[in-house]
């Protein structure tokens, strides 16, 4: 056996208590917070959560912490037209799509 959960593809099975699951969705309302109209922020959120990050939270936990999920998302894409954003290491326009 590999010991790699079959169903999520990790190493291990995610569980949540109910306090986990109140820090994550804490933190997903103070990511959205920083979120709102700040560029570098949402530029920094995207690189390091997408896509994997945002796939197992959405995947995983509760309805409530996947609207967080959603608000991130929304705020991270939502000034430039939902559909391209851009590289914020770099000062040239390379855009990564974003298929929702």
């Amino acid at each position: 056996s590999s010991g790699i959960n079959a169903e999520s593809g990790y190493p291990y099975a995610l569980t949540y208590t109910p306090l986990c699951v109140e820090v994550i969705r804490a933190s997903l309302q103070l990511t959205t917070n920083l979120c709102v109209g700040n560029q570098a922020v949402q530029g920094a959120v995207w690189k390091r959560l997408f896509p994997s990050m945002f796939t197992i939270l959405i995947d995983g936990i509760d309805k409530q912490s996947r609207n967080y999920v959603c608000s991130v998302l929304f705020n991270c894409t939502a000034w430039n037209g939902s559909q391209l954003l851009l590289d914020p290491t770099t000062t040239r326009s390379n855009y990564y799509s974003i298929q929702l």
